[in-house]
C-alpha cells in the first residue's frame, strides 16, 4: 500500500468528510498537554501491540509533533492496515499553524523529553554538566 503526505488543510478535509481518521503517535503526556480533537492516541512504542480498527474506506492519517516521528515510523505503521496510509505533513505544529482546532490542557504535566531539557539547561547553567 502507498504512503501519501498530506497537508493540513487536506487532513482536515478528509476528516470532516468521515474519509480519515488521525492517528496520533506521539507519547501519552505530549497528548495530554495538546492533541487534535477526535485524534486516536497509538504511540509509535506500543502501536503494534494495540492496533487500530478502522472501518471500510477509511484511511488512517499518522502524525506526530512535527513530521520528525511519523517519517521514522511510517512504514513501520503503514503495515498495519490494508489500505492506503497517510502522513500529515509537519504533524500538530502544521496543524495549528493553519489554523485548525487543537485542545490545550495546560494543567497537564510537561511532556518527559521538555522536563529533561530543562533539567539539563539548568545543571549548565549552575556548572554541574560538563
Amino acid at each position: 500500500m502507498a504512503i501519501t503526505t498530506i497537508d493540513a488543510r487536506q487532513a482536515h478535509q478528509l476528516l470532516n468528510q468521515g474519509l480519515a481518521r488521525l492517528i496520533d503517535i506521539r507519547e501519552p503526556d505530549e497528548f495530554a498537554r495538546a492533541h487534535i480533537p477526535g485524534a486516536i492516541l497509538r504511540p509509535a512504542s506500543a502501536a503494534i501491540t494495540e492496533p487500530v480498527v478502522l472501518e471500510d474506506g477509511v484511511l488512517p492519517i499518522l502524525m506526530c509533533a512535527s513530521g520528525m516521528r511519523t517519517g521514522l515510523h511510517q512504514e513501520r505503521l503503514a503495515r498495519r492496515w490494508p489500505v492506503d496510509t497517510l502522513v500529515l505533513k509537519g504533524g500538530l505544529k502544521a496543524w495549528e499553524a493553519a489554523g485548525q482546532p487543537v485542545v490545550h490542557n495546560a494543567r497537564a504535566p510537561l511532556e518527559l523529553m521538555r522536563q529533561v531539557q530543562i533539567a539539563a539547561g539548568v545543571l549548565i547553567l549552575t556548572g554541574l554538566l560538563l
